[in-house]
């Protein structure tokens, strides 16, 4: 087998077998959701959550989806304002941005917080305030930023018991500038390290209804998903999951621009765009998707001079994959689905199961219903190319 579908396998057996090694980012709003509303249900502050991962994987939007969780749950009860949900950039603060500016009060000097600690202040609010990049600052707004975190208040400025504070950062070993923490401050809050998880973010992300040829890549090439900071190319640009979101939205107007390869080397690095550039290439040159589906035989006539070329076989199985979870978001998904097996049968007979798996699991990945796919398959016993197919898998894979 070509050693990229080699690594795309080993790259899928690796996350079933780190799948419990970490909670998903859903996991992880719905687990600070349990934490926020036990406390407030009992009066007091919430615990304070650090959450620290590799740039661009989704941090604050963790915090941000909490908020946006918390406000759906109050106004189930009644509540007449959404959730307080504020942001502040600790690398590009200065510790008067945190801890407030001095003023003498007769022969006292009290400190006026900033303005946007106003509403964070009212007891009648709730929410999260995320306080970003902490490891990043500067050391004087992270003694304020500490005092904030682990008091509730600066000054004389006291948070409402119903605010939830989480802190993002990088750790160390992400080389992106970050500094260790003082054992005393992560003693005394919820440590949760973060990581990217590929397949949670390909169902995200084909929700936003982006080009599906972005995640169909990375699947291909698992270890262009998420990089760090020591990955950069000459000008800085590296991927993630935020960069290659980023991409998506420009993707058409690169394209109608002739830019791509420039577009794409600032948003994830050269050496990863000339290798999303060829995919892109390919994926192009395929023949037309829906075409294949409504008769595979005809349009694509040798199967085995088609899958021959891995890179080929790989993007043609998934644009097939991709198209099918499209359909079977129809009225009638059964007999669509019916067309997707049945061509992935005709394509990948003389290949094995690899492909036709790659296949599958695209489809999944981009919220295609596994039950309408078993339901399709059991219309289609009669047909030999597509129980052969199914029991391969069965027996390579298990399942149903």
């Amino acid at each position: 087998m070509d050693i990229a579908i080699l690594a795309l396998f080993a790259a899928a057996i690796l996350a079933v077998i780190l799948q419990g090694a970490f909670m998903t980012l859903d996991h992880l709003v719905r687990t600070l959701f349990e934490v926020w509303q036990s406390a407030s249900a009992a009066g007091k502050a919430p615990q304070s959550v650090v959450m620290l991962g590799a740039p661009g994987i989704g941090k604050t939007s963790v915090a941000m989806a909490l908020a946006e969780r918390m406000t759906a749950h109050e106004r189930t009860l009644g509540a007449a304002c959404d959730a307080v949900c504020e942001v502040r950039d600790l690398s590009s603060c200065l510790p008067e941005d945190i801890g407030g500016l001095p003023y003498r009060d007769g022969g006292v000097t009290r400190y006026a917080p900033q303005q946007w600690m106003e509403r964070l202040c009212d007891p009648s609010s709730y929410g999260v305030l995320i306080l970003d990049d902490l490891p990043a600052a500067m050391a004087a707004v992270q003694v304020a930023t500490r005092q904030l975190v682990l008091t509730h208040c600066i000054h004389d400025a006291k948070l409402s018991p119903r605010i939830m504070v989480i802190v993002t950062g990088n750790r160390r070993q992400d080389r992106s500038g970050a500094t260790a923490l003082p054992a005393h401050f992560r003693n005394s809050v919820m440590m949760v390290p973060v990581e990217a998880d590929a397949a949670e973010w390909e169902q995200w992300y084909v929700a936003q209804g982006l080009p599906a040829v972005i995640p169909n890549f990375i699947k291909f090439r698992p270890g262009f998903f998420s990089q760090l900071p020591a990955d950069a190319d000459a000008n800085g640009a590296f991927a993630t999951p935020r960069s290659w979101v980023a991409l998506a939205r420009v993707l058409e107007a690169a394209n109608r621009a002739g830019a791509l390869r420039e577009v794409a080397s600032g948003l994830v690095g050269e050496g990863v765009a000339n290798e999303f550039l060829h995919y892109s290439v390919v994926h192009q040159s395929l023949p037309d998707i829906r075409a294949v589906l409504a008769d595979p035989a005809r349009v694509v006539p040798d199967p085995g001079e088609t899958m021959a070329l891995p890179d080929r076989a790989v993007a043609l199985v998934q644009a097939l994959a991709s198209a099918a979870a499209e359909d079977g978001l129809g009225a009638e998904p059964v007999p669509a689905l019916a067309k997707y097996l049945s061509a992935l049968a005709w394509l990948t007979h003389h290949s094995g199961c690899e492909y036709a798996a790659i296949s599958i699991d695209t489809f999944t990945t981009q919220q295609g219903s596994v039950e309408d796919l078993q339901r399709a398959a059991r219309t289609l016993q009669s047909n030999e190319q597509v129980s052969l197919m199914m029991n391969r898998l069965t027996a390579a894979f298990g399942g149903s």
